[in-house]
């Protein structure tokens, strides 16, 4: 939402226009790990021991784990495998619980999914 929050601007837009953006590598930007080319494009803060802040602009959607343990397969990609399968399982959670009618781009009441991954193993 470009740094704005119900309205407010919360954070510069032009800094958030300049985080989210690839950097020196294709998925490093200004402090934010990010997947432009996936499918759901997105960007994210990575903490420790799998803590993220996943961010998917289409959907308008913010995914938040608080872990304690995390996968750290990244099977040939840059980020690792369970990256993707928040994001993916975040944004069907999003689309089921949003009318039939309204496209994924179309505001939601509640830009957040809450997404509890299968333990690995």
């Amino acid at each position: 939402q470009g740094g704005q929050w119900q309205g407010k601007q919360l954070l510069d837009a032009g800094f958030i226009a300049r985080m989210s953006l690839p950097d020196l590598q294709p998925f490093y930007g200004h402090s934010l790990w990010m997947d432009h080319a996936y499918k759901h494009p997105f960007y994210l803060f990575q903490g420790h021991l799998g803590q993220y802040i996943i961010v998917v602009p289409s959907a308008k959607l913010v995914v938040v784990r608080l872990g304690q343990t995390r996968d750290k397969d990244r099977a040939g990609e840059m980020l690792p495998k369970e990256i993707y399968r928040y994001v993916d399982a975040a944004v069907e959670a999003a689309r089921q619980a949003m009318p039939a009618a309204a496209p994924m781009a179309a505001p939601v009441a509640a830009p957040t999914a809450a997404v509890t991954p299968a333990p690995a193993g």
